[in-house]
């Protein structure tokens, strides 16, 4: 079994973490674990709506070792944008997952690339 197939169930089964970074003029939100619909997703709009709500620039939403369906990613970013109303930063997704990676291109929600050779 490769670290790959140990780490997948793992990723799948871990609780929800929110974790924030603050730089000048950007917040990052990296999302861990596994986020379904509920108290999870709820949980992820809030913290993405006051991230938006306290930045005026970037805000960098990393779901690279989060399980997340693409349909649910696309709804909660779009809540956080609608309850951010006031807010004037640019979100920026962060993303491995190839169908996840053309979700977020059909929807028009912009990406951050992954920086090379990192996975």
């Amino acid at each position: 079994m490769t670290a790959v197939q140990v780490h997948e169930p793992l990723r799948r089964l871990s609780p929800l973490v929110c974790h924030v970074q603050v730089a000048d003029g950007a917040i990052c939100l990296r999302i861990t674990g596994s986020v379904s619909s509920g108290d999870d997703a709820t949980s992820v709009v809030d913290e993405l709506t006051e991230a938006c709500g306290l930045c005026c620039g970037m805000v960098l939403l990393d779901v690279t070792r989060c399980d997340i369906d693409s349909e649910l990613l696309i709804a909660m970013i779009r809540d956080a944008a609608l309850r951010a109303t006031s807010s004037r930063c640019q979100v920026r997704v962060l993303v491995d997952e190839p169908d996840v990676v053309t979700a977020l291109s059909q929807a028009g929600i912009a990406r951050a690339e992954l920086p090379a050779g990192t996975r």
